[in-house]
This record gives C-alpha cells, structure tokens and sequence, in this order.
C-alpha cells in the first residue's frame, strides 16, 4: 500500500511536502510542542503553525504547508476525515487563520507581473545567439519549442545536470513526423506532471526565422550525440552536454 500511495503525488509534489514538513517539525520543536501533538497534529498547533507565516509567507505558501501536512498525515495511517478516532484537524477556525495570512502577506512576497513572451522577444533571441555556436543551436530550439509548442521549460529541460526526473524528459529519438499532418513535427513528452502516460506537442512550420521545425532540423545536424541523449543536447571538446534549467553551461 505505502508503495502504490507514494505514487499518488508527483515526485516534484513530494519533495516540496518534505520541505513543508520539516518546517513544521522544526516549528513543534522551537514552541515545545509534544510529539503526541504533532501526528496526528493538533487542531490548534495546526493553527499556530499556520499564523507563524503571517506578514512573512504569502497564502499561498502557509495553504502549501496545509496541504502538505495533511498529506503527511494520510502517508502515516493518520488525517483521514472517516477516521473517528484520528481525524485531520483541519478546522473552521485553521480556514479563518489562513485568510487571515493572506491577508497580511508582505508585498516582497509577491512577484511582479513579468512581462509576455512574444514573437518579437523570440526574434532578438535569435538576432543575440552565435549559431556557430552549438550551444546557441541548442538554446535557440529549446526556446522555439516551449514557445510555439506551449511548453513549460520544466516539460522538456532538467533542473539540473543530476535532475532524478532526467528519464521523463525528451530525448532526440522523441521527434518524428505526426502522422495526422506529414507537414508537422510531433515531439512525445514521456510523462508529464498531470499525465503520467505523457503527452505529444505538435509544432507547425512558422515563419523564418522562428521556425520550430529548422531550429529542431539544425539541432539534428550537431553530430555524434546519440539519440538516447536529451533532446537539446549539444556537442563540446569534451563530449556533449544537456542543457538544463539552472545554468546552462
């Protein structure tokens, strides 16, 4: 059972619940609060941890926390609502804290609007790159398929270069023709966060030069770079290289 539930939550889901709850701990811990009363947690400690984040986290964050403890509770046997006897003890009150918390939330935590993404911003991209430069072909692909194909850059690039979700992302054998339209690109995601069977992105010819299709065709001419690789993987002296969200080297 604890396996199967364990996949109930995206691995990225799980591992900012971690997070969450260890700060809880480490709350219970700096007020002296009893372990009894931390699982199955007590509605009032639920509250205090709640009212902790008030004029510091923004509602969203403190309705996170909320979430990922009632998570934790049901992950150890405990929160579930047609349990009499361990119930989770999520409140009226705990909803009127977390409005409350909400509106306190400072202003520094909240961002700005940034502003959109448009063709034009993908024309000086391309006008700004060095495409003798295999690491520009790369980026410059990466960029024409999350735009036109409407894709968050966390659906086809890794975080980082040891990302344990690198398997789920696109490789370059993920490309080929659509078969609904010889005239399209089809690029399969193997998995998803909402979709664990994954997802295809259909890309069309777009006008030069923020065509998705010649930035992938160009990306395919960077030579001996296997087609297990990423998909925007990239020739250097050293071997090629995975371009990924947090640097790209």
């Amino acid at each position: 059972v604890e396996k199967v539930l364990h996949h109930a939550w995206a691995d990225s889901t799980l591992t900012g619940y971690g997070y969450a709850v260890d700060r809880f701990l480490a709350f219970c811990t700096a007020e002296k609060i009893p372990k009894k009363f931390q699982l199955p947690a007590d509605k009032f400690d639920l509250c205090a941890f709640a009212a902790s984040g008030a004029g510091v986290h923004s509602g969203s964050t403190t309705r996170n926390n909320m979430a990922a403890l009632k998570a934790w509770h049901i992950a150890q046997g405990q929160g579930d609502p047609l349990c009499l006897s361990h119930p989770w003890q999520g409140s009226s009150r705990l909803h009127y804290v977390l409005a409350g918390v909400q509106n306190l939330a400072p202003d520094s935590s909240k961002c700005p609007p940034r502003p959109p993404i448009n063709s034009a911003v993908l024309r000086t991209l391309y006008e700004g790159l060095d495409f003798p430069c295999l690491r520009d072909v790369a980026v410059f692909a990466a960029a024409c398929v999350a735009f036109w194909g409407q894709c968050q850059l966390g659906k086809i690039l890794p975080n980082t270069r040891n990302d344990p979700a690198l398997a789920p992302k696109p490789t370059r054998a993920h490309v080929s023709r659509s078969h609904r339209n010889k005239h399209a690109t089809k690029l399969r995601l193997p998995r998803t966060k909402a979709i664990k069977s994954g997802d295809d992105v259909i890309l069309v010819a777009q006008s030069n030069p923020i065509n998705p299709q010649i930035a992938l065709h160009a990306l395919s001419k960077i030579h001996n770079i296997p087609s297990s690789a990423m998909l925007f993987a990239y020739q250097t002296p050293t071997g090629f290289r995975d371009p990924h969200l947090a640097k790209i080297p």
